[in-house]
């Protein structure tokens, strides 16, 4: 809740940022994660609606729930190549987010993973992910197309609900 915050720098020497951390940092616009943390724990960057910026180092293997949810302007994200799991609600309600660059590293998308994107307009799932969890691309009103690969063995419920514009799902 520091709500004066803009921008922050972090010691590099940092391996953990705890649990909502940054939750409710209203005006919080960059953030460069330190390049020894391997989590973005729980609700990290929640509700931080003026973030548009977020450097993720290539030491992170989990983006953990609600890490960015409601970051109403996160434009973009490149998730690194060592992120295995993008857990539940990790960008539940980025209304902003118009790219996301999931690597082949992903084994499973969570629920809710990327609700209310409703900037999205194409997403390509690598052929590393296995699971696509419920919701996971619900709300994405503006989502046009979907690349969903043959490796993903079960797309859980309601995934693409209310995907009004989607087109194409090959």
């Amino acid at each position: 809740n520091c709500k004066s915050l803009t921008r922050i720098e972090i010691p590099s020497s940092v391996k953990s940022i705890g649990v909502k951390c940054f939750y409710n940092c209203y005006n919080l616009v960059h953030f460069e994660i330190p390049p020894l943390v391997e989590s973005i724990n729980n609700g990290t960057f929640e509700r931080c609606v003026s973030l548009n910026e977020i450097l993720i180092p290539s030491s992170v293997i989990n983006i953990g729930e609600n890490s960015f949810h409601d970051c109403k302007s996160l434009k973009e994200i490149k998730i690194p190549s060592s992120v295995f799991i993008i857990e539940k609600d990790a960008f539940y309600g980025c209304s902003s987010l118009t790219s996301v660059e999931i690597p082949s590293s992903v084994a499973i998308i969570g629920k809710y993973a990327f609700f209310g994107c409703s900037s999205l307009a194409s997403i390509k799932i690598p052929s590393s992910v296995k699971i696509i969890r419920d919701f996971c691309f619900s709300s994405c009103t503006n989502l046009i197309q979907v690349d969903i690969p043959s490796s993903v063995e079960i797309i859980y419920e309601s995934t693409f609900e209310k995907c009004e514009s989607l087109l194409e799902a090959t």
